[in-house]
């Protein structure tokens, strides 16, 4: 893998890891500190990534072997994953909908929204461990439950 750092090539792969980190330090303040930046971060990029999300569901579903033992369908295949990505999104293009005052961000009602999305977020992650991870070990202790 790739960092996995340990052996003969350690050394590299720790100089990859800065590189990685920088570039992505960069990344975010231009998407930050420009309206160009946050646009292709946020709009752009996201529409190019659900088109590929989708393309990977269909084809997954019809069989396809490249789309069955894509990283992503095998990573990323359920609904906890995309809702954690969508609504950070939501969040990300509501504080550029302030920022920039576009449409119903320039409205003083609006300036909550982000803190809610974080919320619902918080929520989302809320559900997913308690149903999908604690749910089944509950039922499935009650009823392997020792009997006196």
């Amino acid at each position: 893998m790739f960092f996995q750092v340990y052996g003969a090539n350690a050394l590299a792969q720790w100089g990859m890891l800065l590189v990685v980190l920088v570039g992505l330090i960069l990344f975010n303040e231009f998407a930050r500190r420009t309206k160009a930046g946050g646009i292709i971060t946020f709009f752009v990029i996201p529409v190019i990534l659900t088109v590929y999300f989708v393309a990977i569901a269909i084809g997954a579903r019809s069989g396809a072997e490249w789309a069955v033992n894509n990283q992503t369908h095998v990573y990323m295949n359920g609904w906890f994953h995309y809702a954690k990505l969508y609504a950070a999104l939501t969040g990300c293009i509501g504080f550029m909908m302030i920022k920039y005052k576009w449409g119903i961000g320039a409205k003083e009602w609006f300036k909550p929204f982000p803190f809610v999305i974080v919320a619902i977020n918080i929520l989302i992650l809320k559900e997913f461990f308690v149903v999908d991870a604690l749910f089944p070990v509950i039922i499935r202790n009650a009823l392997i439950a020792p009997s006196n």
